[in-house]
């Protein structure tokens, strides 16, 4: 999938995935599931597990041994997207 593919499918689930996928990305720094539960207020493991494998599917997230992270190109998908807002926002 190329950048702006993924930028209209993670708007097409901004209260989901897409929201997982930023809190990954404005973290900073990899981040574990419990962290991501906590900040995400899911009273329900599975969702937040089936909605990072799907960034998973996508290639956009990774886990490592410190934790949940963006791949290359989520760091390149996060980047575009925050361009865009910019630009929008002008």
């Amino acid at each position: 999938m190329g950048v702006p593919e993924d930028i209209n499918w993670l708007k097409s689930g901004e209260d989901q995935w897409g929201r997982v996928f930023r809190i990954i990305a404005e973290h900073g720094r990899p981040l574990w599931f419990r962290q991501l539960k906590h900040k995400l207020r899911a009273p329900e493991w599975w969702s937040v597990k089936s909605f990072v494998e799907l960034l998973m599917e996508r290639g956009l997230v990774e886990h490592t041994d410190s934790g949940l992270t963006l791949t290359e190109h989520g760091r390149k998908v996060f980047e575009a997207m925050r361009t865009t807002e910019e630009l929008e926002a002008v």
